[in-house]
């Protein structure tokens, strides 16, 4: 989990004291070097909620790690995938090579993937291999690509 959540663990425990604070902390993050837009300023903004006089993330550090030991370790994926299994119909299930810090592997090591697709022969990998666990849906190129999967799913 240390290594997974390290530095998300120290962010969503950290206090800042205006949302330029908050913003700069991002603009510096790995994940996110030449990857900058005003619509992050945005999103980021929009995530910070009052703690006393300072301001925290409004995402839960309970929850994240819950989330992350069960994506790993527990049944969430494999349940999700019995099901669309047991649906009949072929799923594209979409990873990318680059974690939370810009880090590979990503969250799934490429032995979980290997392994979860000799699981289910109806699961279809597509690695976006130009985007970390951010930049695949919050940068332009990244949700553009996600996009193009997602409407080839859909048609």
């Amino acid at each position: 989990m240390q290594a997974i959540l390290g530095a998300t663990a120290e962010r969503l425990s950290m206090r800042f004291a205006n949302v330029e604070a908050y913003l700069d902390f991002w603009r510096a993050h790995p994940a996110f070097i030449g990857e900058w837009t005003p619509e992050l300023e945005q999103y980021f903004a929009y995530d910070l909620v009052p703690a006393g006089t300072e301001l925290q993330s409004a995402t839960s550090l309970q929850t994240t790690t819950d989330d992350t030991i069960d994506m790993n370790t527990g049944t969430l994926l494999t349940d999700a995938l019995d099901g669309l299994e047991a649906w009949g119909r072929p799923v594209a299930f979409v990873t990318v090579p680059r974690g939370l810090q810009d880090e590979t592997p990503g969250l799934y090591a490429p032995e979980r993937i290997g392994s979860l697709l000799e699981q289910y022969p109806t699961v279809r990998h597509i690695d976006l291999a130009d985007f970390n666990h951010y930049t695949v849906a919050l940068g332009a190129a990244g949700a553009r690509a996600l996009g193009e999967v997602l409407r080839a799913e859909l048609a």
